[in-house]
């Protein structure tokens, strides 16, 4: 992170330990403190100690105050435009204040709008919105990122299963041969396969007309008289 010359948690380093006078000495004192404060803090904590103790103006440190010196309310309450106004005012707020109009300077509030829509964090109405705030009304905005999924219906929906609009319909496929080998010239054809027995069925009990012992029985044996 850089802002002119320096670095954002060089420039932090200076703002909070340091005095505004330009030496050798108090140059080495900001590299060693900054190296030191990137050591123990996150990226996102520097830059949000840099935004609350930055100048933007003659006597105004942080974007709260800045907003309210500028725009006459709070820093959550800031439009996009004013943001980016504020946002391009440093690390000069003297010559670049938020009041000056300049083609330079909206042509820098420009990229930044374009990068806050790039980002997803701006929809198209605030985009166009913020150009106009910013005096750029002649830009485009940009296009809407069209991603081309669609959802397929739910099972059992009207058109579940039906193609898509504009898919170009596909004919049936032709129906497929059998995969029976053919028999072979001077080879017999297999036999038929034998139908499977029918169920046996139960004899007539003994004594029944036309029950005959099988062949080769012999006589049935004698009882005894009681």
């Amino acid at each position: 992170m850089s802002v002119g010359g320096s670095t954002i948690t060089q420039q932090l380093a200076k703002n909070l330990y340091l005095s505004p006078s330009r030496s050798l000495v108090r140059k080495a004192r900001e590299f060693l403190i900054a190296f030191a404060l990137e050591d123990h803090l996150s990226k996102q904590r520097i830059l949000e100690l840099y935004l609350n103790v930055v100048e933007w103006g003659d006597g105004v440190f942080g974007a709260d105050a800045a907003a309210r010196t500028w725009f006459h309310h709070p820093a959550q309450s800031l439009s996009p435009a004013e943001a980016v106004r504020l946002a391009v005012a440093l690390p000069n707020p003297i010559t670049r204040a938020p009041s000056v109009r300049d083609p330079e300077l909206t042509r820098k509030c420009v990229r930044l709008i374009r990068l806050l829509r790039m980002q997803g964090l701006l929809d198209a109405s605030q985009e166009r919105t913020a150009l106009d705030e910013v005096g750029a009304p002649d830009e485009r905005i940009l296009p809407d990122r069209a991603t081309g999924a669609t959802l397929a219906p739910p099972a059992g929906a009207p058109g579940a299963g039906a193609p898509p609009p504009g898919a170009v319909p596909q004919p049936n496929p032709a129906p497929q041969p059998s995969a029976e080998p053919e028999p072979q010239p001077g080879t017999e054809a297999p036999p038929a396969a034998a139908a499977p027995p029918s169920p046996a069925t139960e004899s007539p009990g003994a004594g029944a007309p036309g029950n005959s012992p099988p062949a080769g029985a012999g006589p049935a044996p004698a009882t005894e008289p009681r």
